[in-house]
C-alpha cells in the first residue's frame, strides 16, 4: 500500500521498524513483511559484531543482489563499539549481497543509513566505500 509521505513530517515519527518499512514502501520499493526477522548468523558476522546486534529486519530483498536491511543494535554498551560495528558489518554483508543498503539504529530514534559500494581500484582490485546519512529525531 504505497502512500506519499512528507519526509519532513514523517522522519521525526519513525520510532518503530514498521515505520522504516512504511518509508521504503512510500518510496516505491517492494517491501517484505515487517514481522520477518533474520538471524545474525545468516550473514556470518564475527562474534564481536554479532554480540552488538539485537535484531535484523529484512526490509526489501531483490534476489540478494540488492537488499535493504535494518539492524537494531543493542543500546547498552559504549557508543564507540556501535560506531565500529557500523563500519565493519557492511563489509561482511557485502560478501553475501551485491548491493546492500543497511540501516542501523540503537533506539528507533536515531538512524544511520549506510550505502555500501564496491569501488574498482584496479584490475581485480576493489575497495569498500561507505556513504552514511545520520538522522536523529530525538
Amino acid at each position: 500500500m504505497r502512500t506519499n509521505i512528507d519526509l519532513d513530517e514523517f522522519l521525526p515519527t519513525m520510532d518503530a521498524p514498521e515505520k522504516v518499512y512504511q518509508l521504503f514502501d512510500s518510496l516505491g520499493y517492494s517491501v517484505l513483511d515487517s514481522h520477518l526477522k533474520t538471524n545474525p548468523s545468516v550473514y556470518n558476522l564475527p562474534v564481536k559484531e554479532a554480540a552488538l546486534v539485537e535484531k535484523i529486519f529484512a526490509v526489501s530483498n531483490y534476489d540478494r543482489r540488492f537488499q535493504i536491511l535494518l539492524f537494531k543494535l543493542k543500546a547498552e554498551g559504549p557508543e564507540q563499539s556501535r560506531r565500529e560495528a557500523i563500519r565493519t558489518i557492511p563489509e561482511k554483508i557485502l560478501r553475501e549481497v551485491d548491493f546492500p543498503f543497511i540501516i542501523f539504529t540503537p533506539d528507533y530514534k536515531s538512524y544511520t543509513f549506510t550505502l555500501v559500494e564496491k569501488v574498482r581500484e584496479g584490475p581485480g582490485k576493489f575497495k569498500r566505500k561507505l556513504t552514511k546519512l545520520v538522522i536523529d529525531s530525538a
